[in-house]
């Protein structure tokens, strides 16, 4: 029996086998990212910033564990008393975008307005980033004013400052 390949045949195996060589070259786009913007559009799952969540705790909750969690440039202030502006429970990064923590600034409003900023409880060990963002004006009775850490974590790069705890 003889097989034979025809110049058709040829193309067709040259060009299935470019796309595999290109499928295992090049990685997957990261889904992992979730952007938050004072003017977000508020399209979830909010990974782009033409969808950007107009608050950060809807991106937090849709980032999942392992995600980050970019925020732009503003001022994103609680309006009410409530028991915290942000709530992380698993694995995330939590960002601003521009890098420099004057830029983007998380105000607890306070004292006009008694509230955690960032409240991290995870229940496995895990790790949360949290970087580039000034925390600023939160009042707590208890404990944690700005940040409440409930597990091991890293804040990098943010400044907490007029929070208290009363």
């Amino acid at each position: 029996m003889k097989i034979r390949i025809t110049c058709k045949d040829h193309l067709r195996q040259s060009v299935i086998i470019l796309f595999s060589a290109l499928a295992i070259l090049v990685p997957p786009r990261a889904t992992a990212d979730h952007y938050v913007a004072t003017n977000g559009n508020h399209v979830s799952p909010y990974d782009a910033w033409d969808k950007a969540a107009s608050n950060i705790q809807d991106a937090v909750n849709a980032a999942g564990t392992g995600g980050t969690v970019w925020i732009s440039n503003g001022i994103y202030r609680a309006t009410s008393s409530s028991a915290r502006l942000v709530s992380i429970t698993n694995s995330l990064n939590l960002r601003g975008f521009s890098g420099n923590p004057a830029d983007l600034l998380i105000d607890g409003n306070g004292p006009a307005c008694t509230n955690r900023g960032i409240y991290v409880a995870l229940t496995n060990p895990a790790s949360v980033l949290i970087d580039a963002l000034t925390i600023s004006n939160f009042y707590a009775s208890g404990s944690g004013g700005g940040i409440l850490i409930k597990i091991t974590n890293l804040v990098s790069g943010a400044e907490v400052s007029g929070t208290a705890v009363v």
